[in-house]
């Protein structure tokens, strides 16, 4: 797997531009997308498919795009560790922490960093708090 995905680097530039070739090493390992053409990387529409994929992919697109509503969503409804990746803004989007906080209390989530859980658990209590009139 490691090899194939650092194989990509040396694909000639057209297959960094087929989105289905990419697409294809992106569901082998999210790492594959930072060998992408610029122009994948950039593209909604692929990264959308892209995360559905390997949320992982989050974590190699720019800034611009973790901050990006529609594509954090999608990640984090695929894995909680998407969180991690997308903008402090959108950490604390009512939206994304809610997504988190039900994929958290229906799936083993030993895997996520202590700091995050307790993030994500503050800013849902927060959030519902407000919801309830009691902030």
């Amino acid at each position: 797997m490691q090899r194939s995905r650092e194989a990509l680097q040396y694909a000639s530039e057209r297959l960094k531009k087929d989105g289905d070739f990419i697409l294809e090493a992106v569901q082998r390992s999210g790492e594959a997308l930072q060998y992408a053409s610029s122009e994948l990387q950039q593209n909604k529409g692929f990264l959308l498919r892209a995360v559905q994929y390997s949320p992982k992919v989050l974590e190699y697109v720019s800034k611009e795009l973790q901050n990006d509503r529609e594509i954090v969503l999608e990640a984090v409804k695929q894995s909680v560790k998407a969180y991690e990746f997308a903008s402090t803004k959108l950490q604390e989007d009512v939206d994304v922490v809610n997504t988190v906080m039900g994929k958290m209390s229906r799936h083993s989530n030993h895997f996520i960093p202590e700091e995050i859980k307790n993030k994500i658990l503050l800013l849902y209590r927060k959030n519902r708090d407000r919801k309830m009139g009691k902030a």
